[in-house]
Protein backbone atom coordinates (compact mmCIF):
# COMPACT_ATOMS: atom_id res chain seq x y z
CA UNK A 1 0.00 0.00 0.00
CA UNK A 2 1.52 3.39 -0.39
CA UNK A 3 1.68 6.12 1.96
CA UNK A 4 -0.31 9.45 1.05
CA UNK A 5 2.99 11.89 2.56
CA UNK A 6 0.91 15.72 1.65
CA UNK A 7 -2.52 16.82 1.13
CA UNK A 8 -1.27 17.10 -2.91
CA UNK A 9 -0.79 13.62 -3.30
CA UNK A 10 -4.16 13.04 -1.59
CA UNK A 11 -5.94 14.90 -4.07
CA UNK A 12 -4.05 13.12 -7.29
CA UNK A 13 -4.56 9.81 -5.92
CA UNK A 14 -8.15 10.86 -5.64
CA UNK A 15 -8.23 12.12 -8.78
CA UNK A 16 -6.96 9.23 -10.29
CA UNK A 17 -9.13 6.40 -8.33
CA UNK A 18 -12.06 8.65 -9.90
CA UNK A 19 -10.69 8.70 -13.51
CA UNK A 20 -8.79 5.39 -13.81
CA UNK A 21 -11.51 3.77 -16.43
CA UNK A 22 -12.75 7.01 -17.86
CA UNK A 23 -12.13 7.99 -21.66
CA UNK A 24 -12.09 11.56 -22.56
CA UNK A 25 -13.09 12.86 -25.50
CA UNK A 26 -12.54 16.76 -26.48
CA UNK A 27 -15.54 18.57 -28.39
CA UNK A 28 -14.60 22.31 -30.13
CA UNK A 29 -17.89 23.58 -31.43
CA UNK A 30 -16.81 27.05 -33.90
CA UNK A 31 -19.48 29.47 -32.56
CA UNK A 32 -19.55 32.10 -35.55
CA UNK A 33 -22.86 34.05 -35.07
CA UNK A 34 -23.28 35.62 -31.67
CA UNK A 35 -26.84 35.09 -29.67
CA UNK A 36 -26.82 31.86 -31.69
CA UNK A 37 -27.90 28.61 -30.29
CA UNK A 38 -25.32 25.62 -31.28
CA UNK A 39 -25.05 21.96 -29.30
CA UNK A 40 -23.00 18.79 -28.27
CA UNK A 41 -24.72 15.77 -27.93
CA UNK A 42 -22.93 13.84 -25.35
CA UNK A 43 -22.03 10.61 -25.21
CA UNK A 44 -23.61 7.18 -23.89
CA UNK A 45 -21.99 5.89 -20.71
CA UNK A 46 -21.04 10.03 -20.42
CA UNK A 47 -19.82 10.90 -16.78
CA UNK A 48 -18.04 13.71 -16.03
CA UNK A 49 -18.15 17.50 -18.15
CA UNK A 50 -15.76 20.39 -18.23
CA UNK A 51 -17.38 23.13 -20.83
CA UNK A 52 -15.67 26.90 -21.29
CA UNK A 53 -14.84 29.25 -24.21
CA UNK A 54 -11.38 28.81 -25.46
CA UNK A 55 -10.76 33.32 -25.76
CA UNK A 56 -11.70 33.30 -22.27
CA UNK A 57 -13.39 37.11 -23.39
CA UNK A 58 -17.08 36.40 -23.37
CA UNK A 59 -19.60 34.84 -21.32
CA UNK A 60 -21.15 31.41 -22.14
CA UNK A 61 -24.56 31.04 -21.62
CA UNK A 62 -25.93 26.91 -20.79
CA UNK A 63 -28.92 25.01 -21.36
CA UNK A 64 -29.90 21.67 -21.15
CA UNK A 65 -33.35 22.53 -23.20
CA UNK A 66 -33.28 23.10 -27.31
CA UNK A 67 -34.22 26.81 -27.84
CA UNK A 68 -33.53 27.94 -24.16
CA UNK A 69 -30.22 28.80 -24.21
CA UNK A 70 -31.24 32.70 -24.76
CA UNK A 71 -34.06 32.58 -21.93
CA UNK A 72 -33.75 30.15 -19.36
CA UNK A 73 -29.73 29.59 -19.30
CA UNK A 74 -26.94 29.11 -16.60
CA UNK A 75 -24.17 31.90 -17.25
CA UNK A 76 -20.46 31.32 -17.00
CA UNK A 77 -18.48 34.81 -16.64
CA UNK A 78 -15.55 35.82 -18.83
CA UNK A 79 -12.89 33.20 -18.20
CA UNK A 80 -14.65 30.52 -16.18
CA UNK A 81 -15.73 27.04 -16.69
CA UNK A 82 -18.37 24.51 -15.64
CA UNK A 83 -17.61 21.09 -14.30
CA UNK A 84 -20.40 18.89 -14.30
CA UNK A 85 -20.00 15.10 -12.50
CA UNK A 86 -21.85 12.77 -10.48
CA UNK A 87 -25.06 13.59 -12.25
CA UNK A 88 -27.23 11.71 -15.24
CA UNK A 89 -24.76 13.00 -18.22
CA UNK A 90 -25.19 9.94 -20.68
CA UNK A 91 -26.86 11.34 -23.72
CA UNK A 92 -27.78 14.61 -23.03
CA UNK A 93 -27.52 17.51 -25.19
CA UNK A 94 -26.24 20.69 -23.89
CA UNK A 95 -27.36 24.06 -25.33
CA UNK A 96 -24.90 27.27 -25.58
CA UNK A 97 -24.36 30.34 -27.23
CA UNK A 98 -22.73 33.57 -26.49
CA UNK A 99 -23.27 37.13 -27.33
CA UNK A 100 -19.70 37.46 -28.79
CA UNK A 101 -19.27 36.42 -32.52
CA UNK A 102 -16.57 33.95 -33.62
CA UNK A 103 -16.54 31.37 -30.10
CA UNK A 104 -15.17 28.38 -29.56
CA UNK A 105 -16.87 26.30 -26.84
CA UNK A 106 -14.38 23.48 -25.44
CA UNK A 107 -16.09 20.23 -24.04
CA UNK A 108 -14.15 17.59 -22.21
CA UNK A 109 -16.30 15.11 -21.50
CA UNK A 110 -15.68 11.30 -19.94
CA UNK A 111 -16.77 8.42 -20.63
Amino acid sequence: MNKILNFNDAVIALANYFVEDLVPAMHNVTMATKDTEYSQLLATGTKKVLIKLRSGTAPLKLAYVSTESGTNYVTLPVGTSKWLEGAWLSGITLYFQSPTAAQIAEIEAWS
